[in-house]
């Protein structure tokens, strides 16, 4: 990828339904993704993986990622994820879900 302005999103939603029968107490169950061998060149923002405060997203699987470009000073916004990487810890601290994330 190049000069995308970020480069790997997950979104917990539009906050928009189909009609006015849904029900907001059904939420997805999304784990077991992986993303490998994704190389971004020239991205200005950090990755964003925004999950469900009710049903993180878990089990997200990371593997030969390389953001070049991406200020080293910029920050992963991680809210309600856990999963494994293959270099550092993509996500502070405060910001993930359960045992986070770990080195692999």
């Amino acid at each position: 990828m190049e000069r995308v302005k970020v480069p790997i999103r997950f979104s917990r939603g539009s906050n928009d339904h189909p009609d006015e029968g849904w029900d907001p107490k059904a939420v997805p169950v999304v784990k077991g993704i992986s993303i490998r061998n994704v190389l971004s060149v020239n991205s200005t923002k950090a990755p964003v993986l925004e999950g469900i405060e009710d049903a993180p997203f878990g089990g997200i699987c990371m593997k030969n990622v390389s953001l070049r470009g991406v200020a080293s000073s910029l920050s992963w916004h991680c809210e309600f994820v856990s999963g494994f990487t293959d270099e550092r810890p993509v996500c502070v601290e405060k910001q993930y879900y359960g045992s986070g994330w770990i080195d692999h």
